[in-house]
């Protein structure tokens, strides 16, 4: 009995040890990027040894996978899973602008940091395509493919075009652009990429906005709309001078 409880205790002593390394390498490299933060400043950090983090970590990369995890899942990466499954694609693809641009919002530098370090990286841009990049194109091709099979999409896009469309759409240089030069909020932003996607959709949806943001397309289409039957009873009226 007091073995199970020593191997127990002993198992609860070294989850305490794995999550203090995760939480202080999140902090180091999301504020100095990868390449400049030692090993030894992280054991420090999480006040343990340099053995240590390698016997619960592998490597520094093994350790950036850990953290990448970990940035993704706090920030709500699962929230995107959730979006693609929505019944109607075209909702789908809102929610997971949306949810998308919020992630982005919550995760800070931290993406950005890990985009810099992987152009000079293949283990790191390899991590980045496992935990992050190959997720998201994945998602993409998914809610592509139920708009196309739906009948959701305008005549001349293809399921290959939506997708290369909406993968610079959810690019975090795009969120950036208009989160830090145009000073646009997360939700903001998921209106205006979601405005430019009514381009390929045969039908934008008319009632699913995310709490507090309206839809551009709708109010030019209210517009027309608006104009067109202002204008009828003109023209009728013009039609029956010239009888």
């Amino acid at each position: 009995m007091t073995r199970v409880y020593r191997l127990g205790r002993r198992e609860e002593t070294a989850a305490a040890t794995r999550q203090r390394i995760l939480e202080a390498a999140t902090e180091l490299m999301t504020l100095s990027g990868f390449h400049p933060v030692a090993i030894d400043e992280i054991a420090s950090r999480a006040g343990t040894t340099r053995p240590t983090v390698y016997r619960h970590f592998g490597s520094k990369v093994g350790l950036f996978e850990a953290v990448a995890w970990n940035v993704l899942a706090t920030a709500g990466v699962g929230r995107l899973d959730e979006a693609r499954q929505l019944e109607d694609p075209v909702v789908a693809l809102r929610e997971f602008l949306g949810a998308n641009c919020r992630m982005f919002a919550e995760m800070g530098e931290s993406l950005s940091t890990a985009l810099d370090v992987a152009r000079f990286e293949p283990e790191i841009a390899g991590v980045l395509e496992v935990t992050y990049f190959g997720r998201r194109i994945e998602s993409l091709d998914h809610i592509a493919g139920r708009l196309v099979s739906d009948g959701r999409v305008n005549v001349g896009w293809t399921r290959d075009q939506i997708v290369d469309a909406l993968i610079v759409l959810t690019n975090v240089e795009t969120f950036d652009s208009l989160s830090k030069h145009r000073k646009r909020s997360w939700e903001e932003i998921t209106e205006t990429l979601f405005a430019i996607s009514t381009s390929f959709l045969e039908a934008p949806i008319a009632q699913t906005d995310l709490p507090g943001v309206h839809n551009p397309a709708e109010d030019i289409a209210l517009s027309a709309r608006s104009s067109t039957t202002q204008d009828y009873p003109a023209s009728r009226s013009a039609d029956r001078g010239h009888r």
